[in-house]
């Protein structure tokens, strides 16, 4: 079989344009011959890159986003999310998820398109270097605009038929559309088919304006921070962009990931939440930012300035400016260490952490404290302590000489400490052995309910937890090195690296 750069120019132009994008820049270093031949532009490797990101080797999964209720498949938060990669058309590199936007990745024509689909497998669209620059190639390049334009508007209108639940019979359903048999035009359908006609919907869409995305490091570049909006603060050149949201159980693991083993979410107490009696966690919003010293994108508790709450926001470049101690831009550990030293940087770390610690500690102590007053006014007080007297035995064994903090006449907490915790567990475990096993069914009703049920219920976790935090205060104290060895080996806050290629496989 001959070689191919033996074949006449026409026809190896004709097989060239049946190249998929990466085929095509594969085939053009391979030697001078088809280097001059194809002499691919900067679009041709944009191409390239976005075939690139949707291969599993290279940029990961290609996760499913559901608008009508914001439900992403897989969630934030599973491990599959470390390796996920998606291109930048400006610095042509594949980058970490972490150095976009929520837009940039959510957005039905920046999002990754489905397996399969039209864009998955869309073919190059290069043309011979002498018809790139005459009038003929704009002309067939706009009456190609026009016919996406054209096919745009009515996959939008499906789009939206679908997304709204209704479908317009008198014009037909699009092709593959389920359910529509039978039924009126625009009539109410549930909520599976709608979900999906919109899936179906959606991949002709998907995907299709991915050539325009930019990372946060690009898009500093073009000045697309300058004006303020709500998902970004601080200068247009060093911004601080939100990101991500991911849960966890309190602000000390939100702020210092990895640093111990985490608990199995058996092991964890519910939180009281409004809404979410059962939730063990919160949401926390990821910020990313980047470095003044390295330039290098980190998320933003790198720099010291920790969320105090699940629904901190950062409120404005002054407040920032007051805790970073006037470093704006700030600097992320490994630079700011050859400003201020290993001793300062250890200091400060500990300092912070340790005021996390408390907090949550406090939290746990709300916790453990919170059905206590509850029991008092269930025994003693309501009904004129009827409960007290029909039940004389397991109100002494349960609140006889327990300390009793009362304010303004009301009994709001009791005396706690952590030496005071066996008897603590004594009694709620003689509680539950009255409520389940001695007390009257409606009695047993009205009172475990709510949080107080979950008091009851999740009294040793919380005690668990309670010296869990007891014992990460002290391990803080003894060892200052323990925080500056963990935030200068552990590279979780990383968002970028300033070395990042593709090729190499680096974020």
């Amino acid at each position: 079989m001959p070689p191919l750069s033996t074949l006449p120019t026409e026809t190896l132009c004709t097989i060239v344009t049946y190249l998929d994008p990466v085929s095509l820049i594969s085939l053009s270093q391979t030697s001078r011959a088809f280097r001059l031949l194809i002499s691919p532009d900067h679009s041709h490797f944009v191409q390239r890159l976005l075939a690139l990101e949707l291969l599993p080797k290279f940029g990961g999964i290609a996760p499913r986003f559901r608008s009508r209720d914001n439900n992403l498949t897989p969630p934030w938060d599973d491990a599959v999310w470390q390796f996920n990669k998606y291109a930048c058309a400006k610095c042509l590199r594949l980058r970490s998820h972490m150095m976009f936007d929520n837009h940039s990745i959510l957005r039905l024509k920046l999002r990754k398109p489905p397996p399969n689909s039209y864009e998955a497998n869309k073919l190059t669209d290069w043309e011979p270097l002498e018809l790139r620059d005459k009038p003929a190639h704009f002309r067939r390049a706009e009456a190609r605009a026009n016919e996406e334009r054209k096919a745009s508007i009515e996959l939008r209108l499906h789009y939206q038929w679908a997304f709204e639940g209704r479908y317009p019979t008198q014009w037909g359903s699009p092709p593959g559309w389920p359910g529509t048999e039978g039924r009126h035009p625009f009539e109410r359908v549930n909520q599976d088919l709608v979900d999906a006609r919109v899936e179906i919907a959606e991949q002709p869409l998907c995907g299709t304006a991915r050539h325009k995305r930019l990372c946060n490091s690009c898009r500093v570049l073009v000045w697309q921070y300058a004006r303020p909006t709500s998902s970004h603060l601080g200068p247009p050149r060093e911004p601080i962009v939100k990101s991500r949201k991911l849960r966890f159980h309190d602000a000390f693991s939100r702020c210092f990931p990895g640093l111990l083993d985490p608990l199995p979410s058996d092991k964890l107490p519910r939180l009281y939440k409004v809404g979410r009696e059962s939730g063990k966690d919160c949401l926390f919003t990821l910020y990313t930012a980047p470095c003044q010293s390295c330039q290098v994108w980190h998320e933003i508790t790198a720099y010291r300035v920790y969320p105090e709450s699940p629904e901190w926001t950062p409120h404005g470049l002054t407040s920032l400016e007051s805790r970073c101690e006037g470093l704006w831009p700030v600097w992320c550990n490994r630079c700011i260490i050859r400003k201020i030293g290993r001793k300062e940087l250890a200091g400060r770390l500990s300092h912070e952490a340790t005021g996390l610690a408390e907090r949550s500690l406090r939290e746990t102590q709300l916790r453990l404290n919170f059905g206590w007053p509850f029991l008092f006014g269930d025994f003693y007080e309501n009904n004129g302590g009827s409960l007290g007297k029909l039940h004389p035995l397991a109100a002494r064994e349960i609140l006889d000489g327990l300390g009793f903090e009362v304010n303004n006449a009301l009994v709001n907490t009791v005396e706690f400490s952590s030496t005071s915790m066996p008897d603590l567990l004594r009694r709620v475990h003689r509680f539950r052995q009255f409520i389940y096993h001695e007390a009257a069914p409606d009695v047993r009703e009205n009172m475990m309910q709510s949080w107080f049920r979950m008091w009851a219920e999740d009294y040793e976790l919380n005690a668990a937890c309670f010296f869990r935090t007891l014992d990460i205060i002290k391990k803080i104290s003894e060892d200052e090195s323990l925080l500056l060895n963990y935030a200068l080996e552990r590279t979780l806050y990383r968002a970028s690296r300033p070395d990042s290629h593709f090729n190499r496989g680096e974020s």
